[in-house]
């Protein structure tokens, strides 16, 4: 393996690459933002294609099978994109969740994201990457196929003008089409990571060998970001974490103190929030339902994996899923401006066809439900469960989700066309 003392000096080029191989995460994409910024600042030039770079970091991802393949497979042909003697660096979850199967296609440097300051060394910076804040993420940044799909030229060109002039100068909003055009196709947002790492113990989730436990950043740090965002013009603002319910548990205060402070700040702006484990939302929801009354929040993804409280309790994940659900309802009910999505894991060990058919009601409660096929991650006590899925069925049974969401969307929700007048703006 190389050593940090066997690489090569800094080019006087100082020409980087840097991509992240995620499906849309937030925390990666924002992380992959804050690499960029540290090598802006230290006078590095960025470049759009690995063949012209000196150095080129790839920011992994391994959550399941499937993003795991796709980061390997970006890391086996980024070497032969390269030029001689360019230096190649794996950051991200991949080299802490399988190290392994990394080592069979990449033999250099790498490292896990509670390590991330070992790159101030090698490109010797000397605005380090503790130094850097104010992080503001391109719509470049996203990269996934989904996002530049005829999906989003339909929306952009057809849609996106019309409706929102609509609003902006007329105050009238047409639902459902404004609540999905105003956060699922508007990357024009100002994201704050406000903690990392997570104090679950999901039986599934390998995350937490590469994030470790939960770190928050401080409320006063997490405000000056926040009024930054706010004075370079942008109106839209995400909090992200891996477990941003738990937020502020180490230091002694939680998500929704931190959305207090925050909600005391005027100004016309929105909020979003990522990812509000289900634990969380649960035992904080009472306090947390007084304050979508502010009209400030528009968006949160609350991941409930699954709608059996049977495969819950093997997911190790201490929630009453059912209450969790009917929250979710209640807040689309009540406030319908908001986009409540979640995610669903199909095919876990031991899911029954009755606990799939419990994950197809999860339509009927969240505006958009990610469909993930279950898969063993390395060293998970779910990889050593008996009574695994077969294959051909999980892949069924996902193909049933996928198309449940179309049917759902287009020939459902779509439909519903409602006006809604709104008054009061800012």
């Amino acid at each position: 393996m190389e050593t940090e003392d066997s690489r090569p000096a800094i080019p006087a080029s100082k020409k980087a690459y840097i991509l992240e191989t995620s499906n849309a995460c937030m925390v990666n994409i924002s992380g992959m933002a804050k690499f960029k910024k540290l090598f802006l600042s230290n006078e590095w030039e960025l470049v759009s294609h690995p063949s012209s770079a000196d150095f080129v970091l790839v920011c992994s991802c391994a959550f399941n099978q499937n993003q795991e393949d796709y980061s390997l497979e970006t890391i086996a042909a980024l070497k032969k994109k390269m030029k001689p003697g360019a230096e190649l660096v794996v950051a991200g979850c991949l080299p802490k969740i399988n190290e392994e199967r990394l080592r069979g296609v990449f033999d250099g440097v790498a490292f896990g994201p509670q390590e991330n300051e070992k790159i101030d060394e090698m490109i010797r910076a000397e605005t380090r990457l503790a130094d850097i804040s104010n992080v503001t993420v391109s719509r470049e940044d996203f990269r996934t196929s989904f996002l530049n799909s005829l999906n989003k030229v339909v929306a952009n060109v057809f849609l996106r003008g019309p409706i929102l002039a609509l609003e902006k100068y007329f105050h009238l909003k047409i639902e459902p089409y404004y609540k999905i055009l105003n956060t699922l196709y508007d990357h024009h947002i100002f994201y704050i990571e406000a903690c990392s790492g997570c104090l679950g113990s999901c039986s599934y989730c390998a995350i937490r060998q590469a994030k470790g436990t939960l770190r928050s950043v401080p409320i006063g740090k997490i405000i000056d970001e926040f009024r930054y965002g706010l004075s370079q013009g942008y109106k839209k603002i995400g909090l992200i974490g891996d477990d941003l319910g738990y937020y502020g548990h180490d230091l002694g205060t939680d998500l929704v103190v931190l959305l207090e402070e925050i909600l005391k700040i005027e100004g016309d702006y929105s909020l979003l929030l990522y990812y509000i484990e289900p634990m969380d939302f649960e035992k904080m929801f009472p306090r947390f339902k007084k304050l979508l009354g502010s009209g400030k929040f528009i968006d949160m993804n609350i991941p409930v994996q699954t709608a059996s409280n049977r495969v819950t309790r093997l997911m190790n994940r201490n929630c009453d899923i059912e209450n969790v659900i009917a929250f979710a309802s209640e807040i689309r009910r009540e406030f319908p401006s908001i986009n409540v999505r979640t995610h669903v894991i199909v095919g876990f060990p031991g899911e029954t066809e009755e606990d799939f058919e419990k994950g197809t009601k999860l339509f009927d409660a969240f505006d958009e439900v990610g469909v993930f096929k279950y898969t063993d991650r390395p060293r998970t006590p779910a990889s050593r469960m008996i009574n695994k899925i077969p294959e051909p069925v999980k892949d069924a049974r996902v193909k049933v989700m996928r198309r449940r969401f179309l049917r759902d969307l287009y020939f459902r929700k779509l439909w519903r066309i409602r006006f809604v007048f709104n008054a009061k703006k800012g």
